[in-house]
This record gives C-alpha cells, structure tokens and sequence, in this order.
C-alpha cells in the first residue's frame, strides 16, 4: 500500500481554497489545477497533479466555488 495520499473524498462539497491548502498541505510534492466541474481537461495522467474540479462563484472565482469532484492524483 502507498505511503502516499492519492484521494480527497472529504473535499467534496469544500470551498475551492479549503481544498486547495488541504491538498498543498498534506501533498506540497503535488500542483493543484483548478477546472470548472464539466470542463473538458488534458487526458494525459500526471503523477505529480491534481485537477480540482469547482463550480466557480461568478466569474473565475474558484477560492470560494465549491468542489463538485472528489480529487485525485493523476
């Protein structure tokens, strides 16, 4: 088994900046992308990336948008 957190399930539904200082916190190895949830993405597999899927607040404001996918590495 990893050492190595892959998954945040207990983001879904967070702030868009909770989810991120959470996963930069407890994986400060990875880079968090935000995306809006639906948004077509790279397909490609990236082992040091997450992609936080956020239903924005108004234009571009992922930091208070609300995560509607739970992240994961890749």
């Amino acid at each position: 088994m990893s050492q190595w957190k892959v998954g945040w399930p207990e983001l879904l539904g967070q702030t868009g900046k909770v989810a991120k200082e959470t996963i930069e916190r407890e994986r400060p190895d990875l880079l968090v992308h935000y995306i809006i949830c639906g948004e077509v993405r790279i397909l490609d597999c990236c082992c040091n990336r997450v992609w936080l899927d956020v239903n924005p607040k108004g234009t571009n404001d992922f930091d208070n948008g609300i995560v509607c996918k739970v992240p994961r590495v890749g």
